[in-house]
């Protein structure tokens, strides 16, 4: 599945509602709408991993080169 940074902040943002005491969120992700309650915030901050490990993986690297010389300058 390709998530976005905006897929991103919704969960981001349900994860926190159903940590402070909503009982249900709803979120939209990839066009799909679902519904969480909280007995599913562990499934939800699951899904919050693996959004946060695809977003990682598509952003570019740094752009800088670490060098060492002899003489440790």
């Amino acid at each position: 599945m390709a998530f976005s940074t905006i897929d991103q902040a919704a969960v981001e943002q349900a994860v926190r509602d159903l940590a402070t005491g909503q009982r249900i969120v709803r979120i939209t992700v990839n066009g799909k709408t679902t519904e969480y309650g909280q007995a599913d915030l562990a499934a939800l901050r699951g899904l919050l991993t693996d959004i946060n490990q695809e977003v990682a993986a598509a952003e570019p690297g740094p752009s800088y080169l670490l060098t060492r010389t002899a003489k440790r300058l």
